[in-house]
């Protein structure tokens, strides 16, 4: 019996052992984000490096013209009408780059040095309001952390 509890420590040991250094992956929604009520954009793929990944924005009704912003999780900057289509519209990344259209593919470098690098990814649309002025909508933001 001891050596049958010794085994099972053994095993239950190396499982630890294994899990331990395994990096699972990590999309996160960034509460708060985004305008009130907003949609969350879909994220596509495996952070992982070396692998394929994308962002599908929510679909914004039409004439909208869409965007993707990609940067770091940031300070929060707060936008209200006139800019923004509704009061209290959160923008979470700070801006890096802005590709137009309503989605986004990449694929992450097999390097080794990315893993543990996160970004910030936030789908947004000019629209018009009831009164036919330009704003803007913004999706909740995902924050993007690199595994292995």
């Amino acid at each position: 019996m001891f050596q049958k509890s010794l085994s099972t420590v053994a095993g239950v040991a190396l499982a630890i052992a294994l899990l331990a250094g395994v990096s699972f992956a990590q999309v996160t929604t960034i509460p708060g984000s985004g305008c009130p009520r907003a949609p969350v954009p879909q994220f596509v793929g495996t952070p992982g490096i070396g692998q394929s990944i994308g962002v599908i924005c929510p679909q914004s009704p039409p004439p909208g013209a869409d965007f993707v912003i990609l940067g770091a999780a940031g300070r929060p900057i707060v936008f209200d009408p006139p800019l923004a289509c509704l009061p209290g519209c959160v923008l979470a990344c700070d801006p890096l780059e802005i590709v137009t259209g309503n989605s986004w593919r990449a694929q992450i470098p097999n390097d080794r040095n990315l893993i543990g690098a996160c970004f910030c990814v936030q789908c947004g649309s000019v629209q018009r309001d009831p009164t036919g002025r330009a704003c803007i909508m913004l999706s909740a933001a995902l924050q993007v952390c690199i595994t292995r």
